[in-house]
C-alpha cells in the first residue's frame, strides 16, 4: 500500500491531502498522467473516480482479479484435495 498525494508533493501539495491505494493503481496514475494534470484536473478522489482512463483501468484490474478468481474456483473443483 503506498499514498497518493492529491495535488503532487513537487507542485506544492501538502502530507494530510493523499489517499491510499496499492502500489499498481499509483504506478499507473503516474504513468498515465503528468504531474499538472494531477494537480489541475484529477485533485479529487471523485476527479480520479470519474475520469474515463483511471474507469477503463480500475474495470480491467478488477475483471483480472474476478477471473483468477473463477480460475481458482474451477481448478478447486476439478482438484478438491488441491490447496490454491
Amino acid at each position: 500500500m503506498t499514498y497518493h498525494h492529491l495535488v503532487p508533493r513537487s507542485k506544492g501539495g501538502r502530507r494530510n491531502e493523499k489517499m491510499p491505494m496499492c502500489v499498481e493503481c499509483h504506478s499507473f496514475l503516474h504513468r498515465t498522467f503528468s504531474n499538472n494534470t494531477l494537480m489541475q484536473v484529477l485533485n479529487t478522489v471523485e476527479k480520479l473516480k470519474e475520469n474515463y482512463q483511471v474507469e477503463l483501468f480500475l474495470r480491467e484490474k478488477r475483471d483480472a482479479h474476478e477471473q483468477e478468481t473463477t480460475n481458482t474456483t474451477v481448478s478447486n473443483e476439478d482438484e478438491p484435495n488441491k490447496v490454491g
